[in-house]
């Protein structure tokens, strides 16, 4: 069963959760008085993908091998395609994630790593 629960997770909730998932990125503040309040209003959301993208110095990764896997499916199919294989997970009868079942199905699981590219200015 573990074998069967890393093959969910890593084929199907994890490209989810990361491509297509958005997620609520609290701004903090902190006051005269030191007090800290986070707020996150609606344009602070964004798939953790998106935010990766946005961050200082990411011009540094290739994200070429990772723009297909999150432009491959809306994030509607991507949620209806790992709810479909959560049931056949928890069912495990006929047709369970590992005993026959489809795997060309799932969301395309990401690289293992980011490619940094070197910079032809910074190297010797």
């Amino acid at each position: 069963m573990p074998v069967l629960v890393h093959k969910f997770y890593t084929a199907h909730f994890n490209p989810y959760l990361n491509f297509h998932r958005p997620c609520g990125f609290a701004i903090v503040t902190v006051d005269a008085q030191a007090s800290a309040s986070a707020s996150t209003k609606h344009e602070h959301y964004a798939t953790p993908y998106e935010k990766l993208k946005l961050l200082p110095h990411s011009e540094i990764y290739s994200f070429a091998q990772l723009d297909p896997t999150a432009l491959a499916f809306s994030g509607t199919e991507c949620a209806r395609r790992m709810q479909r294989a959560k049931q056949q997970l928890r069912g495990r009868g006929k047709g369970a994630l590992g005993q026959g079942a489809s795997t060309a199905d799932p969301c395309p699981p990401p690289p293992l790593t980011l490619r940094k590219e070197v910079c032809p200015s910074t190297v010797s």
